[in-house]
């Protein structure tokens, strides 16, 4: 049985600052500055940008750049798309870069990828239905997952939460409600299933096969492995450092991992609960053959061996 404490917030968004000037330049939306700013008030310097795959450590890996680089620092969200039911998250087409502009991105193993965003969907369904807080990932969870008893069973209650009202005072208005999480049952057999519904199994891979149809995988100068991330996420601060010449705070990690959840967020790594990658994966299954055949590009890119192996 696993317990854990889920946060969620709810409220109006706006341009996140941690200092008298704006951490994002001329963002016209919170989590999108990169790719919602026109040409003519791109900031001319050297800059680091960071793509945001989903569910692959990128909602810390944005608490430790914003830390790190501050006002070098700008982010292209991966999920830029109408919520629609049935359909897996896919990738929004990278803008092209300045050549000054130093892409930072970050990558997972396929496995635990899929692992992460079915039990984080699933975790929102249930939600929604218990407490009745709903977004767009509940509605796709149950549509997909939940509705077809492919989830894992959690149980749980809403808690009170003490907000401090870091992120309020950054310009973030919340109403924060958290709630008590048990996954009573890992569902491994549902599991099993719902990663052979189409367009599920090769969704990470067609979300990087359309992120970066526009410039590449070649051009991101420094990527973060999640199985790896404060180490690597280091690095390429340092490595943008070098590229920039520009002081930044290296630490970044330290210091995002003191920081409350950005509203919404279940905890600094906007984590998801479930069992053991092996629970959902056995060694050399019918499961890891499945993911291996959808995932071959991305599986031989990245050096990726077995499901569940920790590099």
């Amino acid at each position: 049985m696993f317990v854990v404490m889920f946060v969620v917030m709810f409220g109006t968004t706006g341009a996140l600052h941690l200092s008298a000037a704006p951490l994002y330049h001329n963002c016209a939306k919170s989590n999108a500055a990169f790719c919602a700013t026109p040409d003519k008030d791109l900031p001319q310097g050297p800059m680091a940008v960071f793509v945001h795959n989903e569910k692959s450590g990128g909602s810390f890996i944005e608490k430790i750049l914003v830390m790190a680089l501050r006002r070098s620092y700008m982010t292209q969200h991966e999920n830029e798309l109408p919520w629609e039911l049935n359909r897996m998250p896919e990738g929004h087409p990278m803008r092209v870069p300045p050549q000054n502009y130093f892409v930072i991105s970050s990558v997972r193993n396929p496995c635990t990828q899929l692992v992460s965003i079915w039990a984080y969907m699933c975790e929102k369904a249930w939600v929604a239905k218990s407490f009745g807080d709903s977004e767009g990932y509940a509605k796709i969870g149950d549509s997909l997952w939940e509705s077809r008893g492919l989830c894992p069973k959690f149980s749980g209650r809403k808690e009170a939460r003490t907000d401090t009202g870091f992120w309020a005072k950054q310009g973030l208005t919340t109403k924060p409600i958290s709630y008590t999480v048990k996954v009573e049952d890992a569902n491994a057999k549902g599991f099993a299933e719902a990663i052979k519904l189409p367009g599920v199994g090769d969704a990470y891979e067609r979300q990087f096969n359309r992120t970066f149809s526009t410039i590449g995988l070649d051009r991101v100068n420094c990527w973060i492995r999640m199985e790896n991330l404060k180490e690597d996420a280091r690095k390429c601060i340092q490595e943008f450092a070098q590229f920039s010449g520009q002081k930044v705070d290296l630490s970044g990690v330290e210091k995002a991992e003191r920081l409350e959840p950005f509203p919404g967020q279940s905890d600094a790594y906007n984590s998801g609960h479930h069992a053991s990658c092996e629970e959902y994966f056995p060694p050399d299954g019918e499961a890891e053959h499945y993911m291996h055949t959808m995932n071959s590009f991305l599986f031989k890119r990245f050096g990726y061996g077995k499901c569940c192996d920790s590099k």
